[in-house]
């Protein structure tokens, strides 16, 4: 489960980064790069993370125990940089980080572990048991 984790938080921090690069290039989220500051860019990056958890829990074999261990280090993962972001923004963190960091990563838990129930979902409704 360690490799399973260790890949999950990789693949969480890939699809943070990749998400967050197409918003800033689209302007996706206008002239505020971080992705809870409007609604459109939280909502594609909770979509980029809904899709990241539901490949990942189709693909991979486990109980369903395992999928939320796996939609948490995806969700950890993509925190990193998350953080990283927030404290790299041109006009610094911010009074309220703490507030933001928690939103946010609640915003990626969620989202991936829905994503990773649906793929679930779908592995269970395609194999033959």
């Amino acid at each position: 489960m360690r490799s399973t984790a260790l890949k999950g938080a990789a693949a969480g921090a890939v699809v943070f980064i990749v998400a967050h690069a197409l918003e800033v290039a689209a302007g996706i989220g206008g002239d505020q790069p971080w992705f809870i500051a409007a609604l459109p860019s939280a909502l594609f990056t909770a979509g980029c993370m809904f899709a990241a958890g539901a490949v990942l829990a189709a693909v991979s074999a486990g109980r369903f125990t395992d999928l939320y261990l796996l939609a948490l280090s995806v969700a950890a993962g993509a925190a990193f940089p998350m953080a990283v972001t927030l404290f790299t923004h041109p006009r610094g963190p911010g009074n309220l980080f703490p507030i933001a960091l928690i939103v946010g990563g609640g915003v990626l838990l969620i989202a991936t572990a829905a994503g990773a129930m649906v793929g679930w979902w779908l592995r269970r409704s395609r194999s033959p048991d």
